[in-house]
């Protein structure tokens, strides 16, 4: 009976958004690949907030995906999105370029905020980020906050340099931390099992997960280093919007949680429980990446 009620609060959500009038539209975005997945989890939270807004002239919510950052800035800059989920990687990004200021924190899958883990053969001569030099280390992706971006933020705040490997290149740099990607988590414990790689970075809520990283793997590995936790997503909005509406939304999405159908709401927003007050550390830690971004190159996402 719940899920068929469950289920009928959905239909019912994203019939309204093909009979609602298309503008003026509030916004709501993510990255992804996979729109058909994405977007029945963000048109749900996309109406109610636009059901919020009223008052500012919304009538209706719209979800929009997008595969790179040049087309979601693109969307800021002309104002047609109004509100993004991002990975604090993501987030940082963002902020740096001025398209979008945080919102919100979110809380999904149980989790507020995670750390980076960097795991190691047992029985392997790797005992910290020192000992990596000369090794490789294997990430999942460039979008990645927990199992790319912090991990060599940290490894050259310690004055190491990394250097990437491209497909056919065998012979590890012996003067530098190497490292490849491999697309999935699950693809770098594989690796890292089979003795293909030195290390792997990975969060620590993946490193709990037996479908991620089997118990013959973990049995097999020893985590070496950790760093400070961190927020697990963060909702950013458009730089755009004035002030009233962003410190009205703000006030709105951190009370959802309180009543039955606001978690309901949430639970479809990506399995999230709650939105709360972007922190001063995680507004600190979001500086500190950002003043980390401005003296990298140009990233694989712009």
């Amino acid at each position: 009976m719940f899920l068929l009620s469950r289920a009928f609060l959905l239909i019912a959500f994203l019939a309204a958004s093909f009979t609602r009038a298309e503008a003026p539209l509030f916004e709501i975005g993510k990255f992804s690949l996979n729109p058909a997945k994405q977007i029945p989890q963000i048109q749900p939270m996309a109406d109610h907030v636009a059901g919020l807004m009223t008052n500012y002239g919304y009538e209706s919510g719209k979800a929009r995906i997008y595969n790179n950052f040049d087309s979601a800035r693109a969307a800021l800059a002309d104002g047609s999105l109004d509100m993004l989920t991002l990975s604090l990687y993501e987030a940082a990004q963002m902020i740096r370029d001025g398209e979008s200021e945080p919102l919100v924190i979110k809380r999904k899958n149980g989790l507020s905020e995670y750390s980076s883990l960097i795991v190691v053969d047992k029985d392997s001569d790797i005992y910290s980020l020192e000992d990596l030099v000369g090794k490789t280390i294997a990430f999942e992706d460039y979008g990645s906050t927990s199992a790319y971006f912090v991990p060599p933020m940290a490894i050259q705040q310690t004055g190491l340099t990394v250097a990437q490997m491209d497909q056919f290149q065998s012979a590890a740099d012996p003067n530098a931390v190497n490292f490849r990607y491999t697309g999935a988590e699950q693809n770098s414990s594989v690796l890292l099992f089979q003795e293909k790689v030195d290390a792997i970075a990975l969060s620590d809520f993946d490193w709990l997960k037996a479908d991620h990283v089997p118990i013959e793997q973990k049995e097999k590995f020893r985590i070496i280093w950790v760093s400070d936790a961190y927020p697990a997503a963060i909702e950013v909005i458009n730089s755009q919007i004035p002030s009233d509406q962003k410190v009205f939304l703000r006030d709105q999405l951190t009370h959802m949680h309180l009543d039955a159908f606001g978690r309901f709401l949430l639970d479809e927003y990506h399995e999230s429980s709650r939105f709360s007050l972007v922190t001063a550390e995680a507004a600190n830690q979001l500086q500190g990446l950002i003043k980390y971004l401005e003296k990298q190159p140009p990233s694989n996402l712009d």
